[in-house]
């Protein structure tokens, strides 16, 4: 069956304890019609849910065909109802006050509207080289240093270099009589990735569009860890996800919900043995170092600017598929394929 561009109408109005507030829609097409109601608890100490009754009703009729009785708990009181193809025409939407105080509410009629969706399913390895020209030319640069760390984007991304710091780790360790107190001091050095996997997966529960999930891999030569015990880093693999979801018409991920990890190991060259308390220190420098890394790649993918650089070189690329203006509605990755729902503006 055909699926439209949802449209909507909306009213609000203050209600006194029964008073009802209805909307009216003319829906011209088969799909799904919902009616959302909502309004603040109530100014009555102590201040309680405002309880409303809410319904929908079909063309022609003062019956309603579905309809709710809510406490009020949550703000939103959500009602749906299929609309087929004899069903088209006035709908409407009733909220009635039912709480012993008057408020505020507000009433919300979403339907199918008049412009026809397009839907297009691409598999995923199509998009993956799409998003292989954006962000997998990604480099990360860690190293000791105040803002001497950073990840740097391609230039067609017109992004700068975003920079953060690793800071080194110092401690001083009693050695029993007659030995001196040493001090370990220990810093990262010069680690940098060499490749960046990018590949689209399938929605999960914490990604319910799917997500972006890249893998940075970094170079092993050397040790990643220097000062007065050398280390080298093990398991060195950096992952972001980025969740999809579709905003202002257009594919993007989800600033609030980035998942990054970067499950590292030490592992300490030539220590000696009876320096315990060099080795569990040094665990601690791992988590100093997992975090910071964690964190600020992190908060690079959550600013303004980088969320936007990709945004744009994400949808430039879609719209050689899409066609010109083109405006997505909805994006979902399931059984390896992304399903678009877009109309052409």
């Amino acid at each position: 069956m055909p699926e439209y561009l949802t449209e909507s109408v909306s009213i609000s109005r203050y209600l006194r304890p029964n008073e009802s507030l209805e909307i009216e829609a003319n829906v011209p097409n088969p799909g799904q019609i919902v009616a959302i109601a909502s309004a603040k608890w109530d100014h009555i100490f102590p201040p309680d849910p405002t309880k409303r009754f809410l319904e929908i009703f079909k063309p022609n009729t003062s019956t309603s065909i579905v309809n709710r009785l809510d406490s009020g708990f949550a703000i939103k009181t959500f009602l749906s109802h299929p609309v087929t193809t004899n069903d088209t025409g006035i709908w409407k939407a009733r909220v009635t006050n039912r709480e012993n105080s008057a408020e505020t509410f507000k009433l919300i009629l979403s339907y199918p509207g008049t412009t026809r969706l397009k839907i297009i399913q691409v598999p995923v390895s199509i998009i993956d080289a799409f998003v292989e020209q954006t962000l997998g030319k990604i480099t990360i640069h860690i190293t000791n240093g105040e803002n001497e760390s950073y990840i740097r984007f391609p230039a067609s991304m017109n992004v700068s270099d975003k920079h953060f710091t690793v800071s080194g780790y110092n401690k001083t360790i009693g050695l029993p009589w007659p030995l001196s107190d040493i001090t370990i001091r220990e810093h990262v050095s010069d680690i940098n990735s060499k490749a960046v996997d990018v590949t689209l997966e399938n929605n999960t529960n914490d990604f319910l569009n799917g997500f972006i999930d890249m893998n940075v891999i970094f170079e092993t030569s050397g040790h990643e860890i220097k000062g007065t015990l050398d280390a080298n880093i093990g398991h060195m693999d950096l992952t972001v996800k980025l969740g999809i979801i579709v905003e202002n018409r257009h594919i993007t991920y989800q600033k609030d919900n980035i998942d990054v990890d970067f499950p590292i190991t030490i592992n300490l060259v030539n220590v000696p043995d009876f320096i315990e308390d060099a080795i569990n220190g040094l665990t601690s420098f791992r988590k100093k170092i997992r975090d910071a890394v964690i964190k600020e790649i992190r908060n690079v993918f959550a600013s303004n600017s980088t969320h936007q650089a990709i945004t744009n070189a994400l949808n430039d690329q879609l719209h050689t598929l899409l066609g010109n203006n083109a405006q997505i509605v909805s994006a979902k990755v399931e059984n390896n394929s992304l399903t678009i729902k877009y109309y052409n503006s």
